[in-house]
């Protein structure tokens, strides 16, 4: 894009990560091939030892990939006698099929711009991920476990932003109960028990610091 024009961040390099593991899905989403356009603008097409590089990267990854599948119930035997003959580390890429493999790139999710000084200035997710404390949370995930328990009907969680900083510190939980769901108890004792139930499922960083019943 533009310089100045936001989008999303992408970022090559050798040293990127090789997967996620036991998530072969996510991997395919976030670890993609670098179209052969903008292999030409990084100048992986006539760099030759960047391009090695980044080929390493790529088989690393592919081997990582192999191992995950050679130890799934419908992986073959041939599967297995590629990952024992490949190994796990990047060197040799050299007797590798270097035309089969293509340098990947690494989807962040992160809304980015360009600045005319050639900096790069990252204004936040362009989903519903936020970081707290330095922990990535999905809001998605966290109102889904929320809404997963009985006696709740909806709920909707929001960062809390810190005036000084613009950046989110903690979490706020809307909820609302089910129809029955204050048949037996308080408004307070009913939003302790949701607060408690959740604390048994979700990380300490991603569990909210503020709940507010609403009304449905």
């Amino acid at each position: 894009v533009p310089t100045g024009v936001p989008g999303e961040l992408y970022v090559t390099s050798p040293m990127l990560f090789l997967g996620y593991g036991g998530a072969a899905e996510l991997t395919a989403q976030r670890l993609l091939p670098i179209p052969a356009g903008l292999q030409q603008s990084l100048g992986l097409a006539h760099d030759s030892e960047s391009r090695r590089l980044a080929l390493a990267h790529a088989e690393a990854a592919r081997r990582v990939a192999l191992t995950a599948t050679s130890t799934s119930p419908s992986a073959t035997a041939d599967d297995a006698d590629t990952q024992q003959r490949s190994g796990s580390d990047t060197c040799g890429i050299e007797a590798a099929d270097t035309h089969s493999l293509t340098p990947l790139m690494f989807k962040t999710g992160d809304a980015a711009r360009v600045l005319p000084s050639g900096q790069v200035q990252v204004s936040g997710r362009i989903d519903s991920t936020v970081k707290i404390r330095g922990f990535k949370v999905g809001l998605s995930y966290v109102e889904a476990t929320i809404m997963a328990l009985p006696s709740v009907s909806r709920a909707a969680v929001v960062p809390l932003i810190d005036e000084a900083t613009g950046l989110p510190v903690a979490l706020v939980a809307h909820v609302a109960p089910s129809a029955a769901a204050l048949a037996n108890a308080d408004e307070g004792a009913w939003l302790g028990s949701v607060r408690e139930a959740c604390r048994s499922e979700l990380p300490a960083h991603a569990l909210p610091r503020h709940w507010m019943l609403t009304r449905a």
